[in-house]
Parts: C-alpha cells; structure tokens; sequence
C-alpha cells in the first residue's frame, strides 16, 4: 500500500511537462541576490547545464523540503557537472530567512522572486481559485484538502505510512539540523525508526521532518517568511534543466507537496546508480 500510495505521489500529474521555450520565457525575469544586487535570470543559465528551481514562497512545505532534498544531493549535482539555482517566491528579506534558516550552502544559489515571475512566465500552476478576488489564505485551505491540488493526499498519507522503495538520507540529514537547533520534535536519529523497519522511508519518518519545519521552522517564522501578496500563497513552481539555453527537463508542480521528483533531476543528469547509492552513506 505504501509504494503504491508513493508510486501515485511521485507520478502526480503536472500541467505540460513538454520542453518548449523556457530559456526565452525566463531570460529577462529580474530577480535579486541575497545581497538585494538585481540580476536577469539570464545571467545564471546561459552556457551552463543547470537545475532552475522554483520554488513555491518561502513559507512553503514544497519550498523547504525541496530545498532540503537539493542541499543533500547538492554534490552529486555539481559532480554530475550542473549547478543549481533555486528562485523562490518573495522579496530578498524572506530569501536570506530562509536560507538562514536552512542553512543553505552559497554553492546552491538561492534568488528572490517578488512576483513569482518566473513561475508565472512558465505556466506554472496559479493554484486554487485564480482570477477570484479572494483572499490567498481562503484560497489555500482547499488545496491543503487536495482541491486543485492533486497529489496532495496522498503525499501527506505517504509521510505516515512510509516508502520502502525512497531515499531517507535527506530526511535523517534534515531531522539532524533542526534536532541541533532544538527544534521539535528534537534528539531522532536515523536509528529512532529501526523497530518500524530499515528499508527506504520509515512509517512516521516523514511526517515527523514535516512536523520539525512547520512548527519550529514555518510557523514560527512566517511572518518573515511570506510574500507581502497574498495571492502567492498559492502559486506553484516547478523545475527546469538546462543545458545551455536548451531545456532538457521540465517539470510542473501539481500542488502542495507535489514538487519535483529528485529521482527524475538525477536521472536526468545521469547520475549513476553506483553514484546515488554512494551519497545515501
């Protein structure tokens, strides 16, 4: 049931995932350093093989724990020879928060995205409710209960049950730094889990990561955290693969906690079997 649950999830439909032409799209998109210095998104793609990251808004389950997925499998990115370039939607206040909070490593360039440009100039998904003059936050309950969300059920369910066939490295690795920041629930380990199994992604392990950032991570910062328009709460990201200008990969987000398949970015970079087993010691 689990891998099956699991299967589903990873397998979440995204809008178009044909490759057309994104470099064009997202070339000009203005987006800031950490440093508040503007730049042309242009600038981190052109005659680089790289991993463009959209992240949802900083205050987001899909941005944190895609971000804590792309750090842990950061250097078999970069020794594949890509780099990664992460753009999240807000202003550079809630970029250099979360990276803080993340402790995110320069080597994973993270930019601000005020508007959600780049997400929007790729037909990424606008979330529940577009066009209506409603609230963000109105909007986003629904998708929390899987409604123009797909997916989203069954990734939560996942978190419980467990997934004897996923990587839990970034999950141990992440449940290690909120354990060193007393973030709660703290003191697990990767052995806390071995009663429950030791294959793949433990019942609870999961959940209980989801637990650790939502509310010692999330909650407690949001306000540092989202975007002043309440209309990006729902707005979702995406990823695309570059070689050059010419786009290898593309992936739209479905909804909350439907975002990329870390599985899908590495066999895309060819990273070997031999390689992936090596990174999960």
């Amino acid at each position: 049931i689990a891998a099956s649950l699991a299967s589903k999830a990873d397998a979440a439909p995204s809008e178009d995932r044909k490759p057309g032409n994104e470099y064009d799209a997202i070339a000009d998109i203005v987006v800031y350093d950490l440093s508040g210095q503007s730049h042309k998104l242009s600038e981190f793609t052109q005659n680089k093989r790289t991993v463009l990251a959209l992240l949802t808004h900083f205050g987001d389950f899909n941005a944190w724990e895609y971000a804590q997925q792309l750090e842990y499998w950061l250097p078999l990115i970069e020794n594949s020879n890509a780099q990664v370039v992460a753009v999240g939607i807000g202003g550079v206040p809630q970029a250099k928060k979360f990276s803080e909070l993340l402790e995110l490593p320069k080597s994973l360039q993270l930019l601000a995205d005020p508007s959600g440009a780049a997400a929007k100039a790729l037909n990424c998904s606008r979330g529940f409710g577009d066009g209506l003059a409603v609230n963000g936050y109105l909007k986003l309950f629904p998708m929390l209960l899987g409604v123009q969300s797909p997916g989203t059920l069954q990734a939560v369910l996942r978190g419980y049950t467990g997934d004897v066939l996923a990587n839990r490295g970034w999950v141990d690795a992440s449940l290690a730094r909120g354990s060193l920041k007393h973030w709660y629930p703290s003191g697990l380990n990767s052995q806390s889990w071995n009663p429950l199994g030791d294959q793949g992604l433990r019942p609870f392990e999961l959940a209980t990561l989801r637990l650790q950032n939502m509310k010692d991570g999330i909650l407690a910062n949001w306000a540092d955290l989202v975007p002043s328009d309440d209309q990006l709460l729902v707005q979702q990201g995406g990823t695309v693969i570059f070689s050059g200008q010419t786009t290898s990969y593309i992936y739209r987000d479905a909804g909350i906690l439907t975002y990329t398949p870390m599985s899908e970015i590495l066999r895309v970079l060819q990273a070997t079997q031999e390689e992936i087993d090596e990174s999960r010691r």
